[in-house]
C-alpha cells in the first residue's frame, strides 16, 4: 500500500511538472480564465439577499492565479436560479499581473511573482470577501525533482554483489 501512494503521488508530481513545463511558454500568447460562480438565496437575513460563491483560475504572463470570492447582496429583480454556472475564456495576455494595495485588504503580502490578498468589504446592504493566491509557474517546475529521483534510483542496479557457490 505504502509503494502504490508514492508511486501515485511521483506520478501526479511528473503530471504537474509536465502540465506547467507546457503552460508556462503558452501563457506568453494567449490567457486562460477558467470560472465557476454558485447562486442561492440567503433567508437568513432580512431583507432576502443573493448569496454568491465564485472561483477562479486565470493563468497570464507566466502566472497563474488562484481566486475564491463570496458576496450577499440585495435582491434586485428576479430571483436568479439556484446553483451555479461555468464560463471559460481565452484572451491576449495580461504583462502586469498581480493585484495592488487596496484600502478593503487585511492582508497582502507580494514577494518574488508570489503574492497572497484577503480583503473584505462592507456595501449596505452586503458584504463581500475574496482571496487570491498568485504563483509564478515557474515554481511549478520544482515539481519535476521527486519523479526524476524516484526513476533514477529505480533504474540504478542493485549494490553489491552476486553470490555464487563454488564447485566442489
Amino acid at each position: 500500500m505504502k509503494r502504490k501512494l508514492s508511486n501515485l503521488l511521483h506520478a501526479l508530481t511528473a503530471l504537474l511538472f509536465i502540465l506547467s513545463a507546457i503552460v508556462w511558454p503558452l501563457s506568453y500568447f494567449m490567457s486562460y480564465r477558467l470560472q465557476r460562480y454558485s447562486y442561492w438565496l440567503d433567508s437568513t437575513t432580512q431583507p432576502a439577499q443573493v448569496a454568491t460563491l465564485g472561483d477562479e483560475i486565470f493563468c497570464s504572463g507566466g502566472q497563474i492565479q488562484l481566486s475564491r470570492g463570496r458576496s450577499n447582496s440585495a435582491l434586485y429583480g428576479s430571483v436568479p436560479s439556484p446553483g451555479g454556472h461555468w464560463a471559460s475564456e481565452l484572451s491576449i495576455p495580461r504583462r502586469s499581473f498581480g493585484n495592488r494595495m487596496s484600502p478593503f485588504d487585511s492582508f497582502n503580502l507580494r514577494f518574488a511573482g508570489f503574492q497572497i490578498q484577503f480583503n473584505a468589504a462592507s456595501n449596505p446592504p452586503g458584504w463581500w470577501t475574496g482571496k487570491v493566491l498568485i504563483l509564478p509557474l515557474w515554481s511549478f517546475l520544482l515539481f519535476g525533482v521527486p519523479p526524476l529521483l524516484w526513476w533514477r534510483r529505480r533504474r540504478r542496479p542493485d549494490r553489491g554483489f552476486t553470490v555464487q557457490t563454488l564447485p566442489c
